[in-house]
């Protein structure tokens, strides 16, 4: 399992901030051990990378790491931290952070993610009240 604690770059983020967030991800992923072992077992591989750069605002997947901006990641909650996390590891297990070749990427990206929370929510994780989730959509246990 490798997982850096190396900033991309350094623009206004200092290395310890980028260390310390890097290690309440990884502190994140071992609670799922007991919680959601299967969450955990998919997080397992992904690399946990702090990237400062003007691209990246929030958090994002590339399939092999879980990309997060340290300065906007310390201004979260533990449970909303989590929560992105979470979500962020399941785009990377369904394959839907690749670009999209559909008529309308919006759209498409609405879909994936209410998959993703959908999936979630089966799953017994919290979701927040702005998380993308068309209920008419959602079949539990049929």
């Amino acid at each position: 399992m490798r997982q850096d604690n190396r900033l991309t770059t350094s623009h206004g983020v200092t290395a310890a901030m980028a260390a310390e967030q890097v290690a309440v991800w990884r502190q994140d992923r071992q609670a799922w051990g007991e919680q959601r072992p299967l969450t955990a077992a998919l997080a397992e591989p992904l690399e946990i990378v702090a990237v400062d750069e003007p691209w990246l605002t929030t958090a994002t997947t590339d399939g092999r790491r879980l990309l997060f901006q340290p300065a906007w990641s310390a201004g979260l909650e533990g449970p909303q931290r989590r929560q992105i996390q979470e979500h962020l590891v399941w785009h990377a297990a369904a394959g839907d952070y690749r670009p999209s070749h559909h008529e309308s990427p919006h759209r498409w990206h609405l879909a994936c993610d209410h998959a993703i929370n959908a999936q979630l929510l089966q799953l017994g994780a919290p979701l927040p009240a702005e998380a993308v989730l068309f209920p008419a959509a959602i079949t539990l246990g049929r």
